[in-house]
């Protein structure tokens, strides 16, 4: 299923100390990202798993940066992503967490993960669930 949404890494959590107390919260950034996700997810009529083990199989991709000549991204089409920003394991967290109670009850459960960045003509992010047994 193909969610067409530039991917985003999850954030790192944020603190605020008022008084003698500390609160933790998720960036709105983060969420507005996640509760996105999970609307995409829906509109394309995915599939809720419940509480099955799952197998996810993700690609993330991403649009060459304009700076490139049009030689060169033709080039760069489908081959590794290499960003500084934007760690595989970091752009799965907030992805699972989007899918959360949408397309299974816990991202605990999605037990096997192939993913890759790469590059292509627009940014989006293709992902396939399947049962694991």
């Amino acid at each position: 299923m193909k969610l067409l949404t530039k991917p985003k890494p999850k954030q790192r959590p944020r603190a605020i100390s008022r008084g003698k107390f500390v609160t933790i919260y998720t960036p709105k950034e983060t969420k507005n990202f996640e509760t996105d996700i999970g609307k995409l997810y829906k509109e394309q009529n995915g599939e809720h798993f419940g509480n099955k083990l799952l197998k996810a199989t993700v690609i993330f991709a991403f649009k060459p940066p304009k700076s490139c000549s049009n030689r060169l991204k033709d080039k760069l089409l489908f081959t590794p992503y290499e960003k500084q920003k934007g760690d595989l394991d970091n752009l799965l967290k907030a992805l699972f967490d989007g899918l959360n109670k949408i397309a299974y009850d816990d991202d605990v459960q999605v037990c096997e993960i192939n993913a890759k960045k790469i590059y292509d003509r627009e940014d989006y992010i293709d992902i396939i669930l399947e049962e694991l047994w």
